[in-house]
């Protein structure tokens, strides 16, 4: 979680040598928040995800975050070269993370 992105990319611009390359890559949608959103309408699962908006991404509803990214790093100093953002859906079997959880939570 970065705070304050323009300062960052200023302070990592600054920290770089002269002809310097800096590579980024950001999670600016996370479809787990949409999921954190409906669960704290329900009682049953409120107490566990009030606070999820606290944990969000500052990016999680710009609209259109590859313009807003590219326009921070030119206007922090940054030659971009490159650009993109795509949304995925990531899909994993049960299996992947069975155990995963288990120092979490006691069932």
């Amino acid at each position: 979680y970065v705070p304050d992105l323009r300062k960052a990319v200023a302070n990592i611009h600054r920290m770089l040598k002269p002809k310097g390359d800096f590579f980024a890559n950001l999670f600016s949608y996370n479809y787990l928040f949409d999921i954190y959103e409906q669960l704290s309408t329900v009682e049953k699962w409120k107490p566990y995800v009030h606070d999820y908006k606290r944990k969000m991404n500052q990016f999680q509803n710009t609209v259109n975050f590859k313009e807003y990214f590219q326009n921070t790093l030119s206007n922090g100093g940054f030659n971009v070269r490159y650009c993109t953002e795509e949304r995925k859906v990531m899909v994993y079997s049960r299996d992947h993370f069975e155990g995963a959880f288990d120092h979490y939570f006691s069932v």
